[in-house]
């Protein structure tokens, strides 16, 4: 897990406020996907899920999911 907080806030803000915790994951996404190869399964689908223009519209904190999605949906079938 990473923590950290924003070097940018007030030093009487930061020492008040917990850092964020952030879990770290080490693998690559060429190795997730090659061990999903390697165990048997197929790729049949993928997703990037991201927000509708009304929804940045509404929520411009949501268009950087236009850039970036928050994650990738993956489908897969062992033959």
């Amino acid at each position: 897990i990473s923590r950290w907080i924003f070097g940018a806030a007030p030093a009487d803000l930061r020492a008040s406020l917990p850092p964020f915790e952030v879990p770290r994951f080490r693998r690559t996404m060429a190795d997730w996907l090659n061990m999903i190869a390697a165990m048997g399964w197929r790729l049949e689908e993928t997703a990037e899920p991201q927000a509708s223009e009304a929804t940045v519209a509404a929520r411009p904190d949501m268009a950087d999911t236009t850039i970036v999605p928050y994650f990738l949906l993956l489908r897969a079938r062992r033959p």
